[in-house]
This record gives C-alpha cells, structure tokens and sequence, in this order.
C-alpha cells in the first residue's frame, strides 16, 4: 500500500487507478433494433490491469451475470447468450486461449481481435458480442481516527463488438463516487455496482 503525506493527518491510496471513462462512440449501424435482431453474447468481465488487485471471482462473475440481466432489462425481445453459456461455448470449441488472448489485446492495446468472436459468435448464433470491462476502482482513505474517511470511485465500460462489421461498434462508460464514514456504510463494491448500472442505462440512451 503507497502512503501519500498531504494536508490531512493520514492518506492512504489503495487500488490507485482514477475513475476515468471511455468517449462513447456509437457507429451508425448499432441500433435497438439491430441488437434485438441480432442478439448479442455476453463475454466474461475484462479487468484493467491497474485493478488487477480487484480480481475477486465472487465480483467477477456477479458483474458478468448483471451483465446478461441488464442488456435482458433494456432491450426484453433480445436474445441473450448469458456468460454461463458463453463459457461454455468457449470450451467446447477450444477457444478460451483464443479469448483470453483477445482480452490481453483489448487491454493493452484498445482492439479486440476479431478470430476468436468469429467463432464464438458463430457457435452461439448471435450477431453481437458485449464485453463488460471494469476499467477502474480506487479507494482514498483519509483523515485518523474518528475523522477517518473513505472516498471510492469506479469506472465501468461496455464495448460492443459486431461480427457483420467485424469490429467494435460501440464504446460508453459509466461513473460512479461515493464516501464512506462513520455516518455512511459506503464501499468499494457499491460504489463499482453503481458505476456498472450507470453504463448500462447510457448504453440504453445511447442507442436509437
């Protein structure tokens, strides 16, 4: 854990990415109803590799499933590839190096690879793919005793990828801040929760 000296008695930064977000980017073809049409796979949660420390498989799994329920929420005539199902489709065509090679990619370089979506996509008879990416998370905890506060910041991201296009055809991001204190039970988890709900209600408004 880093120890920062500032005004107040104590900071502490743990986890210390900043709660930044993507540029939408909304390609002209993404609509509603291409997506119901289409359908649309979910793929398991990507991590930022500055919250590497946050991979919890409880949390990674919940936000992968919250996924799946909330593309379901907003667009209900959709047909959906949950990410139980696309774990399975991933090992069942031997395509899970392939994707956590796409995943390593995205991360580091911003592209998804388009080989192994082929494949999945063709295997789960969608058009689309979503990839749910928890971009960042930060604790700040400040002040000693008493006067201890806790301020958290999330950033969560949804990247749509179209197999017609072969490319991604949307980027958006959501943000969430809150503060925890002795008068305030807040936490890093809730914090990440409201971040994901805020992307999914942008990538909702975003489409037309």
């Amino acid at each position: 854990m880093k120890k920062v000296v500032l005004f107040a008695p104590v900071v502490f930064l743990a986890a210390c990415a900043p709660a930044t977000t993507v540029k939408t980017y909304v390609d002209s073809t993404l609509t509603k109803a291409t997506v119901t049409s289409g359908g649309i796979t979910v793929l398991p949660l990507l991590l930022s590799t500055s919250v590497k420390d946050a991979n919890v498989p409880e949390l990674r799994r919940e936000l992968a499933k919250r996924t799946g329920d909330s593309v379901q929420k907003y667009f209900p005539q959709t047909k959906i590839v949950g990410y139980e199902e696309t774990l399975s489709a991933l090992e069942s065509e031997n395509l899970m190096d392939g994707f956590t090679s796409t995943a390593n990619t995205f991360d580091t370089t911003g592209i998804l690879k388009s080989d192994t979506l082929v494949k999945l996509l063709a295997k789960t008879n969608t058009r689309y793919a979503i990839l749910p990416y928890l971009q960042s998370a930060s604790t700040l905890i400040t002040g000693a005793g008493i006067y201890t506060s806790r301020s958290f910041n999330a950033s969560f991201s949804m990247v749509i990828w179209d197999s017609v296009k072969g490319s991604v055809v949307y980027e958006g991001s959501g943000k969430a801040s809150q503060i925890a204190s002795m008068f305030k039970n807040n936490n890093i988890l809730d914090t990440t929760y409201e971040a994901f709900d805020n992307a999914g209600k942008k990538l909702m408004s975003d489409l037309k």
